[in-house]
Protein backbone atom coordinates (compact mmCIF):
# COMPACT_ATOMS: atom_id res chain seq x y z
CA UNK A 1 0.00 0.00 0.00
CA UNK A 2 1.46 3.08 -1.23
CA UNK A 3 1.64 6.54 1.40
CA UNK A 4 -1.61 7.97 -1.12
CA UNK A 5 -3.68 4.76 -0.50
CA UNK A 6 -2.74 5.22 2.91
CA UNK A 7 -3.51 8.90 3.24
CA UNK A 8 -7.05 8.15 1.22
CA UNK A 9 -8.07 5.67 3.89
CA UNK A 10 -7.37 7.68 7.04
CA UNK A 11 -9.44 10.39 5.43
CA UNK A 12 -11.75 7.81 4.31
CA UNK A 13 -12.46 5.87 7.43
CA UNK A 14 -14.01 8.77 9.74
CA UNK A 15 -16.72 9.24 7.24
CA UNK A 16 -17.61 5.93 6.96
CA UNK A 17 -17.81 5.85 10.86
CA UNK A 18 -19.85 8.68 10.62
CA UNK A 19 -22.32 7.17 8.38
CA UNK A 20 -23.03 4.10 10.67
CA UNK A 21 -23.71 6.48 13.45
CA UNK A 22 -25.78 8.36 11.62
CA UNK A 23 -27.98 5.70 10.24
CA UNK A 24 -28.32 3.51 13.55
CA UNK A 25 -29.45 6.99 15.77
CA UNK A 26 -32.02 7.05 12.77
CA UNK A 27 -33.04 3.39 12.80
CA UNK A 28 -33.19 4.40 16.68
CA UNK A 29 -34.86 7.11 16.36
CA UNK A 30 -37.66 5.69 14.03
CA UNK A 31 -38.10 2.73 16.60
CA UNK A 32 -38.30 4.90 19.17
CA UNK A 33 -40.84 7.55 17.22
CA UNK A 34 -43.34 3.58 16.88
CA UNK A 35 -42.92 2.45 20.27
CA UNK A 36 -44.35 5.89 21.20
CA UNK A 37 -47.15 6.18 18.67
CA UNK A 38 -48.25 2.85 18.74
CA UNK A 39 -51.30 3.09 21.13
CA UNK A 40 -52.34 5.77 18.72
CA UNK A 41 -52.10 3.93 15.38
CA UNK A 42 -54.09 1.24 16.76
CA UNK A 43 -56.82 3.42 17.82
CA UNK A 44 -56.72 5.38 15.10
CA UNK A 45 -55.82 3.30 12.15
CA UNK A 46 -56.68 -0.49 12.70
CA UNK A 47 -60.07 -0.03 14.67
CA UNK A 48 -61.95 1.90 11.86
CA UNK A 49 -62.56 1.02 8.30
CA UNK A 50 -59.94 1.22 5.97
CA UNK A 51 -59.65 4.00 3.49
CA UNK A 52 -56.44 4.71 0.98
CA UNK A 53 -55.93 7.03 3.46
CA UNK A 54 -54.84 4.81 6.23
CA UNK A 55 -53.38 2.14 3.37
CA UNK A 56 -51.50 5.35 2.53
CA UNK A 57 -50.09 6.07 6.10
CA UNK A 58 -49.60 2.60 7.00
CA UNK A 59 -47.25 2.05 3.90
CA UNK A 60 -45.33 4.84 4.30
CA UNK A 61 -45.23 4.34 8.29
CA UNK A 62 -43.97 0.27 7.59
CA UNK A 63 -41.94 0.88 4.21
CA UNK A 64 -39.57 3.60 5.73
CA UNK A 65 -38.72 1.22 8.62
CA UNK A 66 -38.09 -1.47 6.06
CA UNK A 67 -35.68 1.02 3.78
CA UNK A 68 -33.83 2.15 7.01
CA UNK A 69 -32.79 -1.11 7.99
CA UNK A 70 -32.01 -2.67 4.50
CA UNK A 71 -29.96 0.81 4.42
CA UNK A 72 -27.85 -0.15 8.10
CA UNK A 73 -27.59 -3.36 6.12
CA UNK A 74 -25.95 -2.73 3.34
CA UNK A 75 -23.23 -0.16 5.02
CA UNK A 76 -22.77 -2.60 8.22
CA UNK A 77 -23.40 -5.82 6.76
CA UNK A 78 -23.73 -8.67 9.12
CA UNK A 79 -22.16 -11.40 7.38
CA UNK A 80 -18.76 -10.69 5.92
CA UNK A 81 -17.09 -12.59 3.06
CA UNK A 82 -13.86 -13.65 3.21
CA UNK A 83 -11.56 -13.92 0.03
CA UNK A 84 -8.86 -16.67 -0.47
CA UNK A 85 -5.74 -15.39 -2.06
Amino acid sequence: MSAKDSLVSLTIAPLIVGQRYSLLSSLCTLFYNHILTFDDEVNLIWNHQQSPVTILFLASRYITLLFVIFDILSVCPIWTVSRRV
